[in-house]
């Protein structure tokens, strides 16, 4: 009896882009950008959204591999950068979920305690931390099926939010001028939130993946990347744009931004409260089953890797439900760990939730470089292999696209930091960076000794 091919139609694939991919918490830091968050949204999508899709869809259309990433760098590059790239691209996912809970916490607060205390937000996050290490343990059905809803539901909070402004904009002037001008690029001050655009646009890999399972992978690929390019880009846009008609640049919140726009439109009456506490409600739950979407695609390549005796042991164990639940307990113990030691030295959510966006992304970006120079080796040692889908012109135009693909991200990297013409905020970055040479550190010393205690 043969096995029948699950097949991925392409509403499924949208939605679970738009679910996993689509960051709600990253709109109103990219109204920080102002107007120009048109131009960027729209120059990155086509130079390297696209690009980029293309290449994590030849990769992953020739090695359908369950490790992605840590596969198809192993594949091209060995062990030992394998184990690097899989310690940073779990790590991140581990540093990055306390941040995102704190931002969740953050609208808590603003929804129903508004004098809520530190220690209030530490409770709520080390909670909120072991909720997303559970329904990461879920099957992959029940989490296929949260992913969909989740998806319909980032749709829906775009368009009430548009709406919000077309409704503030009937009874008030613009918050802010949306003149072409403005709208125009500049490569001053805005870089600064630049990679909040670059950011948006990656994580590709955890959807296609599944591309052996696609009806037709050459028509498929570039269909879905173009596809969710343009709606994602859109709905960056639109809703960036959509706040700062109701708020003014320089008064948008990075956290709360989302939600004031609704506030400051439909005041504080009971049913416009009530209104918005549902909002609030719906935004809350796309947020968590955003970050158990990326803790556990982390967890599943730190697992693959523990399977291959280059990260501890318990990295490698999963539950009934073929679910990595030793990756996803450390990664929630360092979740609540990083949480607890907020609560003891952080002054305000906002500037927490910035450091760590900033220190997670850092990390989150690095293995997209190598990457995509393990795309560039693999054409180049694996020429005859079938590829179901390849990036099109031809293998001069693949490796130049690649090249271009790690100059961005490694510029961006670059942006959290410094700025060109912008000078460095030692206070600001300082802690940011130790904080990244702490975490290659320590991953350098965890997976050689791992290793090392495997070869004998």
């Amino acid at each position: 009896m043969t096995e029948k091919k699950s097949i991925l139609g392409g509403m499924t694939i949208l939605l679970s882009v738009i679910s996993s991919m689509l960051f709600l918490d990253t709109i109103a830091p990219s109204a920080n950008l102002g107007p120009q968050v048109v131009s960027w949204y729209f120059i990155m999508a086509l130079i390297f959204f696209i690009p980029m899709g293309t290449i994590v869809g030849e990769l992953a259309a020739t090695y359908p591999d369950k490790g992605g990433v840590y596969s198809w760098i192993k594949r091209a590059f060995g062990e030992k950068w394998a184990a690097r790239t899989s310690w940073v691209y779990w790590i991140n996912a581990a540093l990055w979920m306390p941040a995102t809970i704190i931002f969740i916490s953050g609208v808590i607060e603003q929804l129903f305690f508004p004098s809520a205390t530190l220690v209030f937000h530490v409770i709520i996050g080390v909670i909120l931390s072991w909720i997303v290490v559970y329904i990461s343990s879920l099957t992959a059905e029940e989490s296929t099926m949260i992913s969909a809803i989740s998806g319909i539901i980032k749709l829906i909070l775009p368009v009430l939010l548009v709406g919000t402004a077309v409704i503030y904009l009937i009874n008030n002037e613009p918050a802010t001028d949306i003149t072409m001008e403005l709208v125009l690029p500049n490569f001053g001050e805005s870089l600064v939130f630049l990679p909040v655009v670059i950011y948006n646009m990656c994580g590709l890999e955890i959807i296609l993946g599944n591309v052996h399972k696609f009806n037709n992978p050459q028509k498929d690929v570039p269909k879905s990347v173009i596809t969710a390019a343009v709606v994602m880009s859109l709905v960056y846009i639109v809703t960036a744009i959509a706040i700062l008609l109701i708020i003014p640049e320089n008064e948008v919140g990075i956290v709360k931004g989302f939600l004031d726009a609704f506030i400051v439109t439909f005041g504080d009456g009971f049913i416009a409260r009530v209104a918005i506490i549902g909002i609030g409600i719906l935004f809350i739950g796309t947020l968590l089953i955003q970050v158990q979407q990326w803790s556990l695609g982390a967890s599943i390549v730190a697992a693959e890797s523990s399977a291959n005796k280059e990260l501890p042991k318990i990295f490698g164990k999963y539950n009934k439900n073929d679910s990595p639940i030793g990756a996803l307990i450390v990664t929630g113990v360092v979740s609540s760990s990083v949480i607890v030691i907020y609560g003891l030295v952080s002054n305000t959510a906002e500037d927490l939730f910035w450091k760590l966006f900033e220190f997670s992304s850092m990390l989150f970006l690095m293995p997209y470089i190598v990457l995509v120079f393990a795309f560039i080796k693999l054409r180049k040692t694996d020429p005859n292999i079938v590829r179901p889908f390849r990036v099109p012109v031809g293998d001069g135009f693949a490796t130049f696209m690649a090249w271009f693909m790690a100059i961005i991200i490694g510029s961006n990297i670059v942006f959290f930091i410094w700025v060109p013409g912008i000078p460095i905020d030692w206070d600001a970055s300082t802690p940011v960076l130790i904080g990244v040479f702490v975490a290659l550190v320590a991953g350098e010393i965890i997976t050689r000794i791992t290793m090392n205690k495997n070869s004998n």
